[in-house]
């Protein structure tokens, strides 16, 4: 089978959130389970999502999807396959790619509900929408599209997928500062929580309390306050007040950030990996927040992880809980699992091989292929 890639290959590093991890994943993961992949080098799909001048945009997507369509004409694939936002697209030419070349178009998306209320117009274009989190599928029901409901894409070395040996002196986390992030961490430092000099942090943004991600809402204009509420709604902009509101003041340090290398290593040999469901979203109360898998949710198991993570929709559409991954509720109950976890290196020890194994059987990048080439068959 022979897909055509779009998954935000660029050959330049964008100021937007890091992305070319998908690209490494998809182009191995292709390649190990015995497809092919095709792509036009000279397109920049990164900069399609770093353009926020709308004259520009539209002058690279006409650009950019006529290099699409004259690369398929003279390389014909099976699938079309693409990390796609709304502003990226062209509905006319996914259409053409499907309609007129006879070129399955499938779409894939993590972040659906923290990014959108409805559908956006532009997926509609796509055969088949790839989509990972359980609770977005209500709203493609609702759209009446057709989607496909598996994990995201995740693939690691080969050396990385024998059970640990050794593990670290120390458990961790990894991952950027946000609002949740930092009052689980204030919480459980508040608390006095035994071992919780046990847990190194990683990641950028640590250091300095309060949220990182919010601006001083109450001193800001009043014309973005309107603008906000006219876009968003108003209960959105009380939750924004509310997350302001609530943030703690807590100073929380990290080790920094990860090179390739230790990202792997300590992902897979820290005593516990501690994963962290809740997502700062707006059209959410901080108090009952947006949750669903990240990718962390793949990626540690299947690097064989102790993986101890917080409760969320999709984690038992995907492994046997407290055989393959320890969830918690609430602090309380992080407490506990957590030192349980420590006195009993024979629990770690069976949470790491079933949720290696789980993930690397059920969960890689071929079984979703086949499923995809199954369901357009």
């Amino acid at each position: 089978m022979k897909f055509y890639l779009a998954f935000f290959q660029s050959k330049i590093k964008h100021q937007i959130p890091e992305y070319s991890f998908w690209e490494y994943y998809l182009k191995n993961g292709i390649e190990e389970y015995g497809h092919k992949f095709l792509e036009d080098k000279s397109i920049d799909w990164a900069y399609g999502f770093a353009i926020k001048d709308k004259e520009r945009n539209n002058y690279w997507k006409n650009d950019t999807w006529q290099k699409v369509i004259e690369f398929l004409r003279k390389n014909p694939v099976d699938i079309f396959l693409s990390y796609l936002y709304p502003e990226q697209i062209d509905l006319t030419a996914v259409n053409y790619i499907s309609k007129e070349l006879g070129i399955p178009t499938v779409n894939f998306f993590c972040d659906n509900l923290r990014e959108f209320k409805t559908v956006p117009s532009q997926f509609y274009s796509f055969t088949l929408n790839w989509v990972p989190e359980i609770a977005a599928l209500k709203i493609y029901e609702d759209a009446k599209l057709p989607y496909i409901h598996l994990p995201m894409p995740m693939w690691v070395p080969t050396e990385y997928r024998k059970p640990v040996i050794s593990e670290l002196s120390f458990s961790s986390f990894i991952g950027s500062k946000d609002f949740f992030r930092h009052a689980f961490f204030s919480n459980l430092k508040n608390k006095n929580f035994e071992n919780y000099c046990r847990i190194k942090l990683f990641g950028s943004g640590w250091g300095n309390g309060g949220n990182v991600e919010f601006e001083n809402i109450l001193s800001n204009k009043f014309s973005n306050q309107i603008n906000f509420i006219k876009k968003h709604g108003f209960n959105s902009f009380l939750n924004k007040i509310a997350y302001k509101y609530f943030e703690s003041s807590e100073s929380i340090l990290s080790e920094g950030k990860l090179n390739q290398e230790d990202f792997f290593n300590f992902s897979r040999a820290s005593q516990v990996t501690i994963g962290l469901s809740s997502v700062v979203n707006y059209n959410f109360s901080p108090f009952n927040p947006l949750k669903y898998s990240r990718l962390r949710d793949i990626e540690v198991p299947m690097l064989g992880g102790c993986y101890l993570v917080e409760s969320n929709p999709d984690l038992n559409n995907l492994y046997d809980i407290n055989n393959d991954v320890l969830t918690f509720e609430g602090i309380d109950d992080f407490n506990v699992k957590f030192n349980e976890l420590l006195k009993y290196p024979e629990l770690r020890f069976k949470l790491r091989l079933n949720g290696q194994r789980r993930a690397i059987e059920e969960l890689n990048i071929s079984v979703s292929l086949s499923k995809i080439i199954e369901r357009l068959r």
